[in-house]
């Protein structure tokens, strides 16, 4: 599978599924095209029991780290940025007051992405008790502030 930008670049047209693609003297069909804006190129292993259990990207930079961060995020894949430090997590000027506009508007966009890609078991499980805990903390503090209003 490929993004339509993926396609567009390689073959010169979004509609590509079908189309042979070759890599490190491998062929690969392209069985579907994502209406993705990034780029993308998912493959699967040639046996049936594979199972990646690490992927290794290798960018250089900031930019790298961020999109590495991204990447992550957007596959449902956990794991960390070797090298990423706090800088990442503080304005280059005191005077940047959009930073934390874009940073907010950067974590919202992963957060949606991660949550509109198929989901395991596992995975589901995780986000249900995520969210009953957050239920469960806002009812505790409502019920805090309740009987702290009572007295």
């Amino acid at each position: 599978m490929i993004s339509r930008k993926t396609a567009e670049e390689l073959f010169g047209t979004p509609n590509a599924t079908g189309n042979i693609l070759t890599a490190k003297g491998e062929n690969y069909t392209v069985r579907q095209v994502l209406p993705w804006k990034e780029t993308l190129l998912l493959i699967r292993p040639r046996k049936k029991d594979t199972v990646y259990t690490r992927v290794f990207l290798k960018m250089q930079g900031d930019t790298g780290k961020t999109k590495v961060s991204r990447f992550l995020m957007e596959n449902s894949l956990t794991g960390f940025v070797n090298g990423e430090t706090i800088k990442d997590w503080i304005p280059d000027q005191w005077s940047d007051f959009g930073f934390w506009m874009k940073k907010w508007k950067e974590m919202k966009t992963n957060f949606q992405r991660y949550l509109m890609l198929p989901k395991t078991a596992v995975q589901a499980a995780r986000i249900q008790c995520v969210f009953r805990g957050m239920a469960e903390f806002i009812l505790s503090l409502l019920l805090y502030i309740w009987q702290k209003m009572k007295t």
